[in-house]
């Protein structure tokens, strides 16, 4: 039996020899999103919102 999946990701960044710390704040991130998502929250609003906070800023 096959099927289809949509599945859809939200990408936290984290350094590959990122310190313990590091990897605890991206973790604590991604829960904090889910717990929106969870209550009402758009999933396509929160990765919209990730991607606002991890674009580089432009200097003029």
């Amino acid at each position: 039996m096959k099927s289809d999946v949509n599945a859809s990701h939200i990408l936290i960044k984290c350094a590959p020899d990122a310190l313990p710390k590091d990897t605890l704040a991206a973790y604590n991130k991604a829960i904090k999103i889910r717990d929106k998502i969870l209550k009402g929250s758009s999933f396509q609003t929160m990765a919209r919102i990730v991607v606002m906070i991890h674009r580089p800023k432009k200097r003029w």
